[in-house]
């Protein structure tokens, strides 16, 4: 593929270490058992990750040692366990050793036989387990064994070579063996290829042929998994694609790790055992989510099918052509010097437009030339492109304009219209244009005008943000935060009504669903059910999930949806996805319950009532973005509504009597909700004296107390209320001074609960009080008011590269610059992580462009010495300007306003950080 290269693909990691759970950093090897749990053996034992929690259960097994070298997974979820005193075998939560007193040697690895049992090699020699006996095999000593697929056995020891044994235990494929002399890792992936690795070569081997030898040093172990060859080579964690059938240059996944063994689980997740860092799990989502790794970092805003077979990406530092058979496979676009793409059409091999930052611009035989240059629609900030036969329209923020084309190449306007910022351009299947504009609503064309619509659910200043029709002609529409359905008969539905305030930026259908690009990611939605089917955040942090624009989306041969991001191009393989046939079920993991008294059986546990405890502990082992569970569950007898958690437990305490049922449900964002399922069932037993000698007693006790004469009960009477009114005095002067301590609280608590504790500012619960008042005045009063709303640019890089403490530091340094900018009577707040607000009383949009400038300036003069010597960038921030004025005060509440200034800041960040965007337009 001439001018075309190969991009490696971006592979984050999941580490299990001593930060979540694992007692240390050395893992010897890891296996899944026939249940679906995962199990790292090591110098301190064996831990158990179960998809929510990794813990230690080497006391509650009760291993013959903490020293474990190898554990394998048995049939029926038993395990066998090489440890430094023998081999231990579990079953069901209990250990015991396969023999009472061990005299085989230091066991070095073992493997189970399907027929033959449990094969083991020690220094004393080859070992076969089986009927409770242990029968030798063969002397010397054997540091390597392993079973593969075809029942053959493969051993290897420093002193015996390398041999290859049939289930009679006689020598076989000498061939092989023969060209081995060093042997030091074995593995053997689904599609049955061998890996071995010896000294200074990897050999591959299939069907008992040698199809391939690498030559490779310094290899600790190996893993060739379809396609993909992963080593652990110089220390490194690297991974290798086979290209014309030869292995490809390396991608290296992490440096200064020393890999023990590679595994691959039920979901085809990788995981990695290392001498130092504990364990890593390389997700099998990458071979479903793909993130090409351009040479800068960039933001995608418009992917454009060129042909059947190319697809052109562009936006900020990047604009590059993929091939569609291929997408491994980029070439660098041209584009003008110095601008971001917001989108482009190519029109022929030598003819191509674009719309920037900084205009309209045509490439003609790879010679660009900006277009109107001196229109006040076209001069700067184009939007979005859309042709239509000889027309091109132009959507940019002042505007629509209407061009023709020409035979030779050229453009000329044909006439403007003023709808506003102009975001989304599609036309219907009779070709008639729909327009989407940022707060000034939909229109539709009609006798070459454009007319405004007011269809069911959208409101008529809507921000509408992308439209899309599919082959029936439905459209379906993304405005402010919901998501509408509209039919060709008029008939018309609301999908779903989004949390966040944008229900996504790009939509494609896909026979009756359709898929949305959003600031949450990609979601993929039902339109007849009327509900979300999965959203993926998976493979990429949320906030590296961010969409772009309304042509961030593309869907490519009805499999492959094209993303662009925030963070870059993302291709997602829809068909993998659907692919995904794990089940998502919950088991039971354990019941504790604490201070209470229990009869255990098989169907149901008993307990007598009393102040006790119980708490369910329960797990799903599902191993693909498992972080994104989360579970909903309801205790039949005791709830009628559903509850939810993410946590892997719940817990309840002295239940009334009754019979209880612990019904639950798990969901992952890939999968949906799995089926109900009943974990756990118990009963709180009625007491006997609740069963008929309750009365009895309370009986006698009042037989008792009317014995006594009229006279004892007087005195009695007269003692307890002197006593009481002594309590009285006593309690009304403790109430006193309680009040006073209440009150002296309360001030404290008031200042706190307004009050941002890391700044010092008002917090956001402040902020939202303040801004309602303002607000009411300014509608009193009919003056104008202006909200800004401030985000640090890249505080995840501080975080991430300097540490928490230094973001904290850089947080109190833009709050203490913010609060120097404003003018006095302006209110200030910090009202989530890196985010602030400024509230400007009696301010027209130009006066809070000044004042938002004056911040900008600011906040990027700080010296970040006086933070810490070791921050090496400036800090800045981008500004989103709201304004409630003359025109506005009528339809406009707090809500609408932080839309404002939320939507000015999605376009301060889009179009390059460090500046102020806005949507209003100064009446």
């Amino acid at each position: 593929m001439k001018n075309y290269t190969y991009h490696k693909q971006h592979i984050p990691l999941k580490w299990f270490n001593k930060n979540n759970g694992l007692d240390s950093g050395q893992v010897h090897n890891i296996c899944q058992d026939s249940n679906g749990l995962i199990w790292l053996s090591g110098p301190n034992g064996l831990s158990r990750y179960n998809g929510n929690e990794l813990e230690n259960h080497t006391k509650r097994l009760k291993l013959s040692s903490h020293g474990l070298r190898k554990v394998i997974p048995g049939p029926n979820g038993q395990l066998l366990i090489a440890t430094d005193c023998g081999i231990d075998l579990v079953i069901k939560g209990n250990s015991q050793q396969i023999i009472e007193k061990w005299e085989f040697g230091l066991v070095n690895d073992l493997a189970l036989h399907p027929q033959l049992g449990l094969i083991f090699g020690s220094s004393e020699g080859l070992f076969q387990f089986q009927n409770h006996s242990i029968t030798k095999l063969f002397n010397g000593n054997h540091d390597l064994v392993f079973v593969d697929h075809s029942g053959l056995i493969w051993s290897y020891g420093r002193t015996v070579g390398m041999k290859i044994y049939d289930t009679e235990f006689k020598p076989t494929l000498s061939e092989i063996s023969n060209q081995i002399k060093s042997l030091k890792h074995i593995s053997q992936d689904s599609e049955n290829n061998l890996c071995l690795v010896a000294k200074d070569n990897i050999f591959e081997i299939n069907n008992n042929k040698i199809i391939r030898t690498n030559p490779f040093s310094n290899v600790s172990a190996a893993l060739r998994n379809k396609n993909d060859l992963w080593l652990g080579i110089n220390d490194q964690l690297a991974m290798y694609k086979l290209l014309d059938n030869q292995w490809g240059d390396p991608a290296v996944i992490n440096h200064d790790c020393l890999i023990n063994d590679f595994v691959i689980d039920s979901f085809n997740n990788i995981w990695c055992s290392t001498a130092q860092y504990g364990a890593i799990k390389i997700s099998a989502l990458k071979d479903l989510i793909y993130q090409p790794i351009f040479d800068r970092n960039c933001t995608v805003f418009c992917i454009n099918k060129v042909d059947e077979n190319q697809i052109q990406i562009g936006g900020r530092s990047v604009n590059k052509i993929v091939k569609t058979d291929n997408f491994h496979y980029f070439k660098d676009s041209p584009k003008p010097a110095e601008t971001i793409i917001w989108d482009q059409i190519q029109i022929d091999d030598h003819l191509q437009f674009i719309a920037t930052d900084i205009g309209v611009y045509a490439n003609k035989a790879g010679q660009w030339q900006q277009l109107f240059a001196s229109d006040k629609y076209l001069s700067k900030q184009a939007r979005v492109l859309f042709k239509r036969q000889n027309q091109l329209w132009i959507g940019s923020r002042y505007g629509l304009t209407e061009t023709r084309l020409n035979s030779e190449g050229h453009l000329h306007i044909v006439k403007q219209f003023d709808l506003g910022y102009v975001y989304s351009i599609t036309c219907d299947a009779d070709e008639v244009l729909w327009i989407g504009t940022i707060g000034n609503g939909l229109f539709i064309e009609s006798n070459h005008e454009f007319i405004k619509q007011k269809l069911r659910y959208l409101k008529e200043n809507a921000s509408v943000y992308c439209i899309n029709f599919n082959a029936e002609n439905s459209c379906a529409i993304l405005h402010d935060n919901l998501i509408s359905i509209h039919h060709q008969n008029h008939e018309s539905h609301l999908l779903i009504e989004t949390e966040t305030m944008i229900s996504g930026w790009s939509v494609v259908w896909d026979e009756d669903t359709i898929w949305v690009g959003g600031i949450n990611g990609l979601s993929q939605y039902d339109t007849k059910g009327k509900h979300e089917i999965r959203n993926i955040t998976a493979f990429l942090s949320q906030a590296n999930w961010e969409f772009t624009t309304s042509k961030s989306l593309l869907m490519v041969n009805n499999r492959y949806l094209y993303c662009g991001l925030n963070s870059g191009l993302v291709i997602v393989d829809k068909l993998k996805l659907d692919d995904i046939t794990n089940k998502l079920n919950t088991y039971l993991d354990e019941v504790i319950w604490d201070k209470a008294t229990v009869k255990r059986s098989k169907e149901l546990d008993k307990v007598k009532p009393g102040n006790w405890t119980l708490k369910i502990k329960f797990f799903s082992a599902w191993y693909s973005n498992e972080n994104n569970l989360k579970y909903r569950y309801k205790l039949i007898g005791f709830d009628d509504d559903w509850s939810f958690t993410k946590l892997n437990f719940v817990q309840f305490n002295s239940l009334p009597l009754g019979h209880y049922q612990f019904l639950i449900q798990a969901f992952s964002p890939l999968k949906g909700w799995s089926e109900s399922t009943i974990l756990y069932e118990f009963e709180v037993l009625t007491p006997r004296w609740a069963r008929g000698w309750l009365k009895a007693v309370y009986g006698f006790f009042n037989v008792v107390y009317g014995v006594f004469s009229s006279k004892r009960k007087s005195s009695a009477l007269i003692q307890m209320n002197e006593h009481l009114e002594k309590q009285l005095e006593q309690k009304q002067l403790e109430i006193s001074e309680a009040f006073t301590e209440l009150r002296e609280t309360n001030t404290q608590l008031h200042k706190e609960a307004n009050a941002d504790p890391l700044t010092g500012m008002a917090n956001r619960r402040s902020f939202h009080k303040s801004l309602n008042i303002e607000l009411d005045i300014s509608t009193r009063s009919n003056s104008p008011l202006s909200l800004l709303i401030l985000d640090i640019d890249d505080f995840k890089f501080f975080n991430d590269n300097y540490g928490h403490d230094i973001g904290d530091l850089v947080l109190i340094n833009v709050a203490h610059m913010l609060e120097a900018s404003i003018r006095k009577g302006d209110y200030a707040a910090r009202i989530g992580g890196e985010e602030f607000a400024v509230i400007l009383p009696h301010t027209s949009l130009d006066g809070a462009k000044k004042i938002a400038n004056k911040i900008l300036k600011i906040v990027s003069e700080i010296d970040t010495k006086n933070i810490s010597e070791a921050i090496k960038d400036n800090i800045t921030v981008s500004i989103g300007i709201g304004l409630m004025s003359d025109n506005t005060w009528k339809n406009i509440d707090s809500n609408e306003l932080m839309k404002q200034a939320d939507q000015g800041l999605y376009l301060a960040k889009n179009n390059g950080k460090n500046q102020f965007g806005t949507i209003v337009v100064e009446p």
